[in-house]
């Protein structure tokens, strides 16, 4: 489910609500204890990253709140794909 979830993604990589889904599917899998074998939608992940991070990191900074918001969802999907980082780019945070 995951993987399929995370291709869907890679063919709508600005789906902000496609991202969020796809995190709290993988937190709801953690509560109940399950242990989805990852590396695939990691994959994805990092591909999704080098295609398409750096510039809405870039957006984010010059204050586009899409692009902000974008970041934010991403740095969640990451943290719940167990990906402790996004090198390379500065992670965006909303303050």
């Amino acid at each position: 489910k995951v993987n399929e979830l995370m291709n869907r993604l890679k063919d709508s990589p600005t789906d902000v609500n496609l991202m969020y889904k796809i995190a709290k599917f993988l937190e709801a899998t953690q509560r109940i204890s399950l242990h989805p074998d990852l590396w695939q939608a990691q994959n994805t992940a990092f591909q999704i990253q080098g295609e398409h991070y750096h510039d809405f990191a870039e957006k984010s900074q010059q204050g586009d709140e899409e692009a902000r918001v974008w970041c934010d969802r991403f740095n969640e999907l990451f943290e719940q794909l167990n990906i402790k980082g996004i090198e390379g780019d500065i992670m965006i945070h909303a303050s």
